[in-house]
C-alpha cells in the first residue's frame, strides 16, 4: 500500500485540517476588479463631472476552436498509479470546463485552453472527481496556490460524508491563475496519489432561469440596491465605481434621445455600446455584492417552449415583478397607471424627472423620449399577448451572417427588438377605430402599431413634435381628457403631403383627401398623443430593471460566432459618404448643431469603429467615456487568447432550438466547425 513517503515530502500546510478561505461577502477592493476588460479603476464624482477610467486589454480578431480528445486534461499532472481527473464546480451548477462535453457545449474560450477549470470568485467552489479514483479512496484534500505562490487555500471532499466536505472560497480577481493540487487518501489516511492542474478565476454569466434561488435572490437584492441608492450615496457606501440605476438610465437616455439620430441603436455600435453599459452595471453590482454577475435572458426559450412572457421567470414577484398581459390596453377597460410594476422589489417604481437634458426634454418633463407622450409617473409595461418574443430562427439567422457589419446590423432587429416591444406594449389604440369605422383605414390596430413603431423616426424627420408644456389636470390619470398635450406638425403643402404618405400601407382603396386629413388632424393637435407605449421600447427602457439581462444574450451570440470561425469579412471601416449604410440606418439627418438636413458624418456618431459612449454625466456629446466600438469587439472576442472580459458565458448550447432543422443552432455550429476547422464536435 502506498504511503505519504512514497511521493516524497509534502508540505503539511497544503492539506492540514484547518481550512483557509475568504468569505463570499469579503470587502471588495478596486484591485479585485483590476484584471478584466471592463474594470473601472476609478470613477471621480464632482459637481460637474463623472470621469470613468477604463482599463483595457485589447484582443486580436483571430479565430480558434478548441476540442479535447485526451482522457487527461491539459496541464494535469499526476503522481502515483492512478490518473485522477478533477475539476471544480459551483453548488447548483455544472462545471464550466467539462471534458465529457456534448456537441453543443464543446466550444471553449481560447484563453481557457491553458486551464482545466474555473474558480468563481467569492463563492463556494467544490471539488468534483471525474475519473481515475482508487478503489480504496476514501477522501480528498486539495489546495489552490496562487501563481506567485504567495497564498494557498485549502479544502476537502468526502464522497461518503458531505458533512465533512468543505468548499474553496477565494476573493480572487478575473484571470488570476491558481495551481490546484488534489491529494487522494484511503480511509486509514494513507496518501494514494496526488494530481495537479491549472485553474483560472473568472466570473460566470448564466441563463436567468438556471440561477439557484439563493443566487437569484442575491442578484435581485443587488439590483434593488442600485435602484434605491443614488450615485453620490453609493460611492460613499460602496466605492468610486458605483453607478445608480438612475444614472444608468441617464447613460442610455443620453445616447438615444438626440433629435438628429439614435447614437446607440440603429447602427453598428449597438452591440458594443450595450456590452459596455451592461458591464458598467455589473461593476456597480459587484461593489454591492462581490459574488454576483448579470445573468442573461435567452428569451428564445420562452418562444420555443410555448411559455408566455407573463409566465416567464423574468417577470415574477421574486424577480423583476409580475406583469399583466392583455390582447389590448384600452381606455374603456383600463387605466394607464395599471401598467406599473405591481409587486416585488420594484413595485411602484417611478420614472425620473428630466431636469438634466433639457435640449430633448419630454413634454411631461419625464426622463422619457422627447417624442413619447406617456404621462404616467411610473415605469410602465403595457404587455401585449399579440406580440411574440424572438425565435430560435432569428438567432440562427444572425449566426449565418458572414460580414461583421451585417451581423451587427441584423442582431439588433428581429433577434432582439421584439423583446422590448412585447414588454413595453401600447395603450389606447382603440382611439383609431373611428377611422376604420369611417372606411379610411383597412386596419386601425395595424395603423396604430405602425405609428408607435415609427414615432421616433417621425420625430427625427420633424413630421411631428410633442408639445413642451404637457400636464395632467389635477394629476387625475383615470380620464384621458385630463391629459393636456399634443403634437405639432408641419403645415406646409409638402409637410402635409409627407404626413399623408406615412399611412399609405393602411389606407382603404377608396380613401379620400378628407379621410387622410382627418387622420392627420388626429395626430396634429388632436388626440393622437393619447396613444402611448410602455418604457421598454423607448429611451427610458434602461429605467426598467428587466432591461439589463437582455443584451448579454446578444453578446453570447457574438462569442459563439467568433468561436466557430468568425466572419469572412470583419471590416468595420467605411468610406464617407458612400458606405454610410454600413455604419448606421439613418445616415441622413438634421445635423444637430446647424439643423440642416443632409448626409452628415455626425448622423452616425456612436456607430463608427472608433466611437465611444457620449459623456452623459457632463451632458456633453463631444467628450466620451469607455472603450471604442472596435476595442470592445476585440476585447470580447472569445476566440482570441487575449480575451479580456471579467466573465465567461456558462455554455454555448441551444438544445431548445433542435426541433426544427431550419433553426437548429447547435447543428449550425457543428457545421461551421466542420467547414472551418475540418473537425467534428465530440459526441456524447
Amino acid at each position: 500500500m502506498l504511503t505519504a513517503s512514497s511521493y516524497g515530502a509534502i508540505d503539511s500546510t497544503q492539506y492540514e485540517e484547518s481550512i483557509e478561505i475568504l468569505s463570499p461577502k469579503s470587502e471588495t477592493t478596486e484591485a479585485s476588479m483590476s484584471k478584466g476588460y471592463f474594470s473601472i479603476s476609478k470613477l471621480i464624482l464632482s459637481t460637474s463631472a463623472v470621469i470613468i477610467v477604463v482599463m483595457l486589454a485589447f484582443a486580436g480578431m483571430s479565430t480558434k476552436y478548441s476540442t479535447f480528445s485526451s482522457v487527461v486534461a491539459p496541464n494535469l499532472k499526476v503522481n502515483g498509479d492512478n490518473v485522477v481527473t478533477f475539476t471544480l464546480y459551483r453548488d447548483g451548477y455544472s462545471p464550466i470546463l467539462d471534458f465529457a462535453k456534448s456537441e453543443a457545449t464543446a466550444l471553449n474560450y481560447a484563453f481557457l485552453d491553458d486551464y482545466i477549470g474555473v474558480i468563481e470568485p467569492y463563492v463556494s467552489n467544490y471539488l468534483m472527481i471525474k475519473s481515475g479514483s482508487s478503489e480504496s479512496a476514501s477522501y480528498y484534500t486539495y489546495t489552490a496556490t496562487s501563481s506567485d505562490s504567495s497564498t494557498t487555500y485549502s479544502a476537502s471532499y468526502y464522497p461518503s460524508d458531505s458533512s465533512k466536505t468543505t468548499a474553496l472560497t477565494i476573493g480572487c480577481s478575473a484571470f488570476d491563475a491558481y495551481t490546484l493540487t488534489v491529494y487522494e487518501f484511503s480511509a486509514d489516511d494513507l496518501l494514494l496519489s496526488t494530481s495537479t492542474g491549472s485553474f483560472v478565476c473568472m466570473y460566470v454569466r448564466r441563463e436567468f432561469r438556471s440561477l439557484t434561488d439563493t443566487d437569484l435572490s442575491d442578484f435581485m437584492d443587488a439590483m434593488a440596491t442600485l435602484w434605491d441608492v443614488g450615485t453620490e450615496e453609493g460611492v460613499a457606501l460602496y466605492g468610486d465605481s458605483y453607478i445608480s440605476g438612475e444614472d444608468l438610465l441617464n447613460l442610455h437616455y443620453f445616447q438615444s434621445s438626440w433629435p438628429d439620430s439614435d447614437h446607440s441603436h440603429e447602427g453598428k455600435g449597438f452591440v458594443s455600446s450595450h456590452v459596455v453599459m451592461t458591464n458598467m452595471l455589473e461593476t456597480s453590482l459587484q461593489l454591492v455584492d462581490s459574488a454576483v454577475t448579470v445573468p442573461y435572458w435567452d428569451f428564445t426559450i420562452e418562444k420555443a417552449t410555448g411559455v408566455e412572457v407573463y409566465d416567464s421567470p423574468m417577470f415574477q414577484a421574486t424577480s423583476f415583478g409580475s406583469i399583466t398581459a392583455k390582447s389590448s390596453w384600452n381606455y374603456s377597460t383600463s387605466n394607464i397607471l395599471e401598467g406599473k410594476i405591481s409587486d416585488g422589489r420594484f413595485a411602484d417604481l417611478t420614472i425620473s424627472n428630466n431636469s438634466k437634458y433639457l435640449e430633448f426634454r419630454n413634454g411631461y418633463g419625464l426622463m422619457r423620449s422627447p417624442w413619447e407622450s406617456n404621462p404616467s409617473p411610473y415605469i410602465t409595461r403595457y404587455t401585449s399577448t399579440t406580440t411574440s418574443l424572438p425565435a430560435c430562427s432569428d438567432h440562427y439567422d444572425s449566426l449565418n451572417k458572414n460580414r461583421l457589419v451585417d451581423f451587427l446590423g441584423f442582431i439588433q432587429v428581429s433577434p432582439h427588438a421584439n423583446t422590448h416591444m412585447i414588454t413595453a406594449g401600447r395603450f389606447g389604440c382603440e382611439l383609431m377605430d373611428q377611422f376604420e369605422d369611417a372606411g379610411y383605414l383597412t386596419s386601425a390596430s395595424s395603423a396604430c402599431s405602425h405609428f408607435t413603431l415609427k414615432q421616433k423616426f417621425w420625430y427625427r424627420y420633424k413630421y411631428l413634435e410633442l408639445y413642451d408644456d404637457c400636464y395632467v389636470i389635477d394629476e387625475d390619470y383615470s380620464n384621458p381628457d385630463n391629459f393636456v398635450c399634443g403634437y405639432t406638425c408641419y403645415e406646409t403643402d409638402s409637410g402635409i403631403e409627407t404626413f399623408y404618405a406615412l399611412f399609405d400601407d393602411y389606407y382603404s382603396d377608396n380613401i379620400t383627401t378628407t379621410g387622410k386629413e382627418a387622420i392627420r388632424q388626429f395626430f396634429c393637435g388632436g388626440d393622437g398623443h393619447k396613444i402611448i407605449v410602455g418604457d421598454m421600447f423607448v429611451s427610458s427602457s434602461a429605467g426598467d430593471p428587466s432591461f439589463w439581462p437582455i443584451h448579454g444574450t446578444l453578446e453570447r451570440l457574438y462569442h459563439v460566432k467568433m468561436l466557430v470561425g468568425g466572419f469572412t469579412d470583419d471590416t468595420y471601416a467605411y468610406e464617407y459618404p458612400t458606405e454610410m449604410s454600413d455604419v448606421c440606418t439613418f445616415y441622413e439627418c438634421y445635423e444637430y448643431s446647424t439643423g440642416e438636413y443632409g448626409n452628415y458624418s455626425s448622423c452616425c456618431d456612436g456607430h463608427y469603429e472608433d466611437d465611444k459612449l457620449f459623456n452623459y454625466a457632463d451632458n456633453d456629446r463631444t467628450t466620451y467615456i469607455g472603450p471604442s466600438n472596435i476595442e470592445t469587439l476585440k476585447s470580447t472576442d472569445a476566440s482570441s487568447s487575449s480575451y479580456s472580459m471579467n466573465y465567461v458565458y456558462d455554455s454555448f448550447s441551444w438544445a431548445h432550438c433542435s426541433d426544427n432543422s431550419s433553426s437548429d443552432i447547435d447543428a449550425l455550429l457543428a457545421e461551421y466547425i466542420t467547414v472551418n476547422y475540418g473537425v467534428e464536435l465530440p459526441k456524447m
